[in-house]
């Protein structure tokens, strides 16, 4: 059985369609609006990601990053979203065909 996933890029892609873009960015378009994660009645998927916008730094965040001055975190009371993270990294790591480099070598002198 032939089994074909999605590459990391259309992982990446996916992910970032949910994050918050402030909606001067989505009004000068310089950014696509964020695709809501849930619908109507419906329930979030398992593994979904949402990625909050704000001006200032929030002390609330599992992860944050700063981006043209705002700050875009994911909340450290989302389960959810920590666990898609965290997830996240480690399909990420894993899927890295690069070799690694040399340990270091240590040379002490004997003379």
């Amino acid at each position: 059985m032939a089994l074909h996933t999605r590459s990391a890029f259309q992982i990446l892609v996916e992910v970032s369609s949910h994050v918050q873009v402030p909606e001067d960015d989505i009004r000068e378009q310089r950014a696509y609006p964020a695709v809501p994660i849930l619908s109507e009645g419906r329930e979030a998927p398992p593994y979904s990601l949402r990625v909050l916008s704000s001006s200032s730094r929030t002390d609330e965040a599992y992860a944050i990053v700063r981006y043209n001055d705002l700050w875009f975190y994911i909340d450290n009371r989302d389960l959810r979203s920590k666990a898609s993270f965290t997830f996240l990294l480690v399909l990420l790591t894993l899927s890295e065909t690069t070799e690694k480099s040399p340990t270091p070598i240590l040379t002490i002198r004997a003379n």
